[in-house]
């Protein structure tokens, strides 16, 4: 770890980041195999809890940003259609009506697209959630057990 005094990590508790600091700084003598694999246990256990939580979370919060989506699109056609129709009261002639309501709905056809855009970017952020608590888990076994995984390691020679 970093020889900062204060490391933070968003998933996991500082007081176990402190442990994982701590450890690092034991000497060899006293990091034992059976040290090293109960502690990293320990955070694989902690890793594995937290990592249901977050599948959990992240299905509900789809059901809710599924449910915004769906209102949002809804209320869309409803503004559409409410332009329309007073576009049809205004009594304009065939050519000029056209343009309004091709106007009218090329606004909308944007308005929705910009809307399932922001959707999928919503949907994207909260996936990649559990990819972040992933990259901490990791750190955390790497200054533990001082062995990289093999994801990590084709990443970091690749970059």
């Amino acid at each position: 770890m970093e020889n900062n005094n204060k490391i933070s990590f968003k998933y996991f508790d500082q007081s176990l980041v402190q442990r994982v600091i701590d450890f690092t700084d034991l000497t060899a003598d006293k990091k034992t195999k059976e040290n090293v694999k109960a502690f990293s246990e320990e955070i694989k256990d902690i890793y594995l809890k937290k990592d249901d939580e977050l599948k959990q979370h992240i299905k509900e919060r789809l059901v809710i940003l599924k449910q915004a989506h769906l209102n949002n699109l809804k209320e869309l056609d409803t503004n559409l259609e409410k332009d329309l129709a007073e576009a049809n009261a205004k009594g304009l002639d065939a050519k000029e009506l056209h343009n309004v309501k091709f106007g009218l709905e090329t606004a909308c056809k944007r308005a929705k697209i910009k809307e399932k855009n922001r959707y999928n970017e919503e949907i994207k952020e909260l996936k990649l959630t559990r990819v972040f608590l992933h990259e901490e888990y990791t750190k955390l076994i790497y200054n533990v057990t001082g062995v990289i995984s093999p994801i990590e390691s084709l990443r970091s020679k690749s970059i």
